[in-house]
């Protein structure tokens, strides 16, 4: 791997968040906050770069996440990977922004990676990978009336 260069790769997963309620059911609730945890273990020898895009049904971008820096992994002096790297992510949603992430059909994981050190020894192997869970925290609320007889 060339210390000048770069490298991106981009995966796409289903995510219908919309299918997680039925219309009649989100009539009834305010929802305040959408909350998506990603929990990443990077065992890669670089820093790594990621970035979301929330894409509606017709594949169209709606929305995107600020980019995150992953931290490499622990390297040894000839740039092998020793111990991998664990990074929580937080991604909070609120007000008008709610709409898009319901609108969501998928997502796509924009990870970058590049050389940026000349010096620094860069040892890639077949084992070097990046693994990233996804969960979503939905916060709601409703008020109701109860009838008194």
């Amino acid at each position: 791997f060339d210390p000048t260069t770069n490298f991106s790769y981009k995966d796409t997963l289903d995510a219908d968040f919309s299918s997680l309620f039925e219309q009649e059911f989100l009539n009834t609730i305010d929802i305040d906050t959408i909350t998506l945890y990603l929990d990443v273990n990077s065992a890669l020898p670089v820093n790594a770069h990621l970035k979301l895009y929330y894409l509606d049904n017709t594949n169209e971008v709606i929305s995107e996440s600020k980019r995150f820096t992953i931290p490499s992994a622990i390297v040894d002096t000839e740039g092998r990977v020793i111990t991998p790297t664990q990074e929580e992510l937080t991604l909070n949603t609120s007000g008008e922004a709610i709409k898009d992430v319901y609108n969501t059909k998928k997502i796509i994981l924009d990870i970058s990676i590049n050389g940026y050190d000349e010096k620094s020894m860069i040892y890639f192997q077949s084992t070097n990978a990046i693994d990233i869970k996804i969960g979503a925290f939905i916060k709601a609320g409703t008020s109701i009336t109860l009838n008194q007889e």
